[in-house]
């Protein structure tokens, strides 16, 4: 065989194995209600409003993949944690995709440690800012569904997760 001639490896024909899931597949019944909450939830912040940011925050089908992750939670968690995905994409591009702030890690930083803070403590008040009002509402919420251990979990995770380098 030389370099400019394809090589060839004999193997045996091998088949994987059927796919196999300790859990049956599940969703909430009550998910197709819960896009349409979060589209009204967002663009009542004022983070929808653009048509082609609701379409894309759309086709992520969010609300359906968190009703696959948590078929059996009560609809008020199922909508907080939809809610907070399609947040945590427009927070994505506003912070990270924005040419204004995503080159500047001066902004971005500071802007963060507010959100770190409102998670914790949502009785701050905020300035007329769409994505700090939504974090604010959501973080109120979770202090009605989440238990303390919950909570503080996931500010802890926020936390770690803020101070890691993007490439």
């Amino acid at each position: 065989m030389t370099i400019d001639q394809p090589a060839t490896v004999a193997s045996p024909r091998i088949a994987p194995p059927p796919m196999w899931g300790p859990i049956e597949p599940a969703i909430h019944p009550q998910w197709t209600d819960v896009e349409e909450r979060s589209i009204r939830w967002l663009t009542r912040h004022g983070l929808c409003a653009d048509p082609v940011r609701r379409r894309r925050l759309v086709a992520t089908r969010s609300f359906e993949w968190c009703a696959r992750v948590a078929p059996n939670s009560t609809l008020e968690s199922l909508q907080a944690f939809a809610d907070w995905f399609y947040y945590g994409f427009i927070l994505d591009d506003e912070l990270f995709d924005n040419p204004g702030t995503g080159a500047s890690p001066a902004r971005v930083v500071p802007y963060l440690q507010r959100l770190l803070h409102l998670m914790n403590h949502p009785e701050t008040a905020v300035a007329h800012d769409p994505l700090l009002t939504a974090l604010r509402d959501l973080a109120r919420r979770w202090r009605m569904i989440a238990t303390a251990d919950a909570l503080r979990a996931g500010s802890t995770a926020s936390r770690r997760g803020s101070s890691a380098r993007r490439p």
